[in-house]
């Protein structure tokens, strides 16, 4: 239940961008994903966070 949360806030935030950059991000997410199942959650929040950073430099 957590993943699919997480999952949708971060759809959301790329969706406005492009379909290029949000096939990007699924691909990105899958990756970070397979490599972050044992980290814990707050690493994600982190990442996240990173990636709207970017974002809003790039608009």
């Amino acid at each position: 239940m957590y993943q699919r949360k997480k999952r949708k806030k971060f759809i959301y935030i790329y969706v406005e961008i492009s379909n290029q950059q949000f096939m990007q991000t699924e691909i990105d997410f899958e990756k970070w994903k397979k490599k972050g199942k044992k980290k814990k959650k707050e690493k994600f929040s982190s990442v996240d966070r990173q990636k709207k950073k970017k974002i809003m430099e790039t608009i």
